[in-house]
């Protein structure tokens, strides 16, 4: 027997286990494990060096800046960008979290863009922007494709800023 024979493992809920490749005759799992989806796209694997999660590799937003004053802002009365980011679609849909605000006696709305199409609803200052929702309707078709993602903001009545800071972007399931 070879010292290169894998065998797969599973075991219920119950167990400890819930997938595994191991090497049968070491007993150690430096085997990498691997899915799939129907269309041949690598959705899940493991990290052999280190252990833990290889892909998908997943982002985390930087701590935020807690001054509105520096947040992303307009004193403008049409749609204006104010954040944007460039994304990949790896899962079908998006969560936003964006927190808004407004200088006194201003109001302003807040808006999502995805790839230049309105992403869920306008909000009106000072209500945060919470939405999880598919991130695009051909997510088959572009699957591991970029988004691109912008904040729009607009005042609506009073004279002064409109803000708005992203607080939580992340790609979810079905």
């Amino acid at each position: 027997m070879s010292d290169t024979e894998y065998g797969m493992e599973i075991k219920r809920q119950s167990g400890k286990t819930a997938l595994s490749i191991r090497n049968v005759v070491t007993g150690t799992y430096d085997q990498a494990v691997r899915i799939f989806d129907p269309y041949g796209n690598e959705v899940l694997s493991d990290d052999v060096v280190t252990g833990g999660l290889a892909r998908p590799w997943l982002p985390m937003l930087p701590p935020q800046d807690l001054g509105t004053a520096r947040w992303p802002q307009t004193n403008q009365t049409a749609w204006t960008a104010i954040a944007r980011s460039s994304n990949p679609i790896f899962q079908p849909k998006m969560r936003i979290q964006i927190v808004t605000a407004a200088a006194a006696g201003v109001t302003g709305q807040i808006r999502v863009m995805v790839d230049d199409v309105q992403w869920g609803d306008i909000v009106t200052t000072p209500t945060s922007f919470d939405r999880t929702a598919a991130i695009t309707p051909d997510f088959g078709a572009r699957f591991g494709s970029t988004a691109e993602i912008e904040v729009q903001a607009k005042v609506t009545a009073g004279t002064g800023l409109v803000y708005a800071q992203p607080l939580l972007t992340y790609g979810t399931q079905s």
